[in-house]
């Protein structure tokens, strides 16, 4: 059975991160973006991988971290 058709993406990205990248690294690429959101300018960051690879704990910390 045939899935729906492919289509590309026409785009860049600003940064890729390794599977090797801890929250440490992560943090410091976007901290610059998150200081614009709290001065009300608009940003993104974009957590895509395969489930259960980590992204909600790269992006939050560990579940019973503080802040």
């Amino acid at each position: 059975k045939e899935g729906p058709p492919q289509q590309a993406f026409e785009g860049c990205f600003d940064k890729v991160f390794g599977t090797s990248e801890n929250q440490e690294v992560v943090y410091a690429s976007v901290k610059d973006s998150v200081r614009r959101v709290l001065d009300g300018v608009n940003a993104s960051v974009l957590a895509y991988g395969q489930t259960n690879t980590g992204k909600t704990h790269t992006m939050l910390g560990p579940f019973d971290s503080v802040g």
